[in-house]
């Protein structure tokens, strides 16, 4: 078991319970030792998926969901989301490891903490030791890149998904070559982020390859139509990565020197030191609320995501007043939820921090989360692409018209704007009901001789997708009975 954090030290207990190592040195660390070795590099090469990165930054205990730590930010940043697609490698400079050899068996192997705490019974040293202890650090640093593909909308992510599925399995230039032909290919919108992150080292060069600093990490951001800059840092990262990082740390014969950082840990159970374990307090009601709150941080991150993108978008520009007033209330009460969820002293860390107190803080939290109306965002997740062909059968006459497509956005309950690529824009109304959905539109002009009678389309729903249909719709007027049938899709979520 490994896990990256800077305030490890040899002798520290950890808790599983808690997950995270404890406040003090609880074991007697006079006699450490080095594994043999000799320094060792892992340049970067195919891209590793996240879950393996997060492996190697040591952040991938439940707990990370809600830390604050730079590591913990990094791997949530790149972590694919319904706009982005992210491709990671990583460098890394390993040093022979640091170990702790026992300096004695049961309690002599304790230092005076350990040992009071021992003598208040096995609970209470669990509770301030852990029930495990740090017995190896590795030392080095490690260099972590990330490709990162944010698109305009999930239609194209889609569109790219559905059109390049070997890419992910190739080195960090080749990746950014194939990326770029394919979103040539098929008109892609959207914009190229690269993340760099280093852990040791001297990472104010790293800084200097990219444009911007946050949250402990660089970035360098480029669009679909201009990605010159982003290639240029592909090209210092690769640089660097083999012709300098390995370069900023030393080793002497028996121990250390240099930029290096703890890049990892082991740790070992207290019953290798002769000690009887201990029980755990991880009751299947902590391990429910844990869950409770990872899920609900989950569904606000998501919702905080989509009503971030449509708030930027050019939808907005078609909402009344009042639909756009809803929005940015809907948005604040998310943000209010994410800062109740990810505050360091009572939000979801403290199920961890205090585990003993797991379920009052769940409580506590779900108590106080802000009304978010998900059937507001639902709506604006339903905006509707729109090709479809129209018949119009009535005495003496059968009319055509052209191919009507464009994208439907909701500006209101069921009222949508429909804008085609011409740039002609009408109102319609879009109904769900019964399992269909209904298109009215009131102002149509259909038919060569423009009659401009009122029409809908009728499709049925498979499992809340869209799919083509023959539809026929029965109108009557003055002329007498006449009828007209389209043929159509309508397409889920362009935004």
């Amino acid at each position: 078991m490994t896990r990256i954090k800077d305030s490890y030290a040899l002798g520290m207990g950890y808790s599983t319970d808690q997950q995270m190592p404890s406040a003090a040195i609880c074991v007697n660390t006079s006699n450490i030792a080095y594994a043999s070795g000799e320094k060792s590099t892992i340049n970067m090469g195919s891209t590793q998926s996240h879950a393996q990165i997060k492996n190697i930054l040591g952040v991938f205990n439940d707990i990370s969901t809600f830390s604050d730590g730079t590591a913990s930010i990094f791997a949530g940043n790149i972590e694919d989301s319904m706009y982005t697609l992210n491709f990671n490698v990583y460098s890394q400079v390993a040093f022979p490891t640091q170990i702790l050899m026992p300096a004695g068996y049961g309690l002599d192997a304790l230092t005076d903490y350990g040992q009071g705490a021992y003598s208040q019974g096995l609970d209470q040293f669990r509770i301030i030791c852990g029930d495990y202890l740090v017995n190896q650090i590795h030392f080095g640093a490690g260099l972590f890149v990330t490709f990162q593909i944010e698109f305009a909308t999930m239609e194209d992510k889609q569109t790219f998904m559905s059109s390049s599925s070997s890419i992910g399995f190739a080195d960090l230039f080749s990746t950014s070559t194939s990326v770029q032909e394919t979103i040539t290919h098929y008109s892609l919108k959207g914009n190229v982020n690269l993340l760099g992150f280093q852990n040791g080292g001297n990472s104010v060069e790293l800084a200097q390859i990219f444009t911007n600093t946050t949250n402990g990490y660089y970035i360098t951001s480029c669009s679909f139509s201009n990605l010159t800059a982003c290639n240029q840092v592909i090209t210092g990262v690769l640089d660097y990565a083999a012709n300098n990082f390995p370069n900023q740390m030393n080793q002497t014969a028996y121990g250390i020197e240099g930029n290096t950082s703890p890049i990892g840990y082991s740790f070992a159970p207290y019953k290798a030191l002769g000690l009887p374990p201990s029980q755990s307090i991880i009751t299947p009601e902590i391990n429910q609320a844990r869950e409770t709150l990872i899920n609900l941080n989950d569904i606000t991150d998501e919702q905080d995501l989509f009503i971030s993108h449509l708030l930027s978008s050019w939808v907005t520009k078609y909402m009344d007043q009042d639909t756009l007033s809803d929005l940015q209330n809907t948005a604040a009460n998310v943000t209010y939820n994410l800062g109740l969820l990810q505050d360091q002293n009572t939000g979801g860390i403290a199920c961890y921090s205090e585990p003993q107190n797991c379920i009052s803080v769940a409580q506590n939290i779900i108590d106080n989360l802000a009304i978010v109306n998900t059937t507001f965002i639902d709506l604006f997740s339903k905006a509707y692409q729109l090709d479809y062909v129209c018949w119009e059968f009535g005495p003496p006459y059968v009319s055509f018209s052209p191919i009507i497509n464009g994208i439907a956005i909701p500006v209101g309950n069921q009222n949508y704007v429909k804008i085609q690529p011409s740039g002609f824009i009408e109102e319609l109304q879009i109904i769900i009901s019964d399992n269909n959905l209904v298109v009215n539109e009131p102002n149509s002009n259909i038919g060569q001789f423009g009659y401009g009678r009122a029409f809908s389309i009728t499709l049925e729903l498979d499992g809340g997708v869209v799919y083509s249909g023959n539809i026929k719709q029965t109108l009557v007027d003055n002329e007498g009975m006449f009828y007209i049938e389209c043929v159509g899709t309508l397409i889920d979520n362009p935004i």
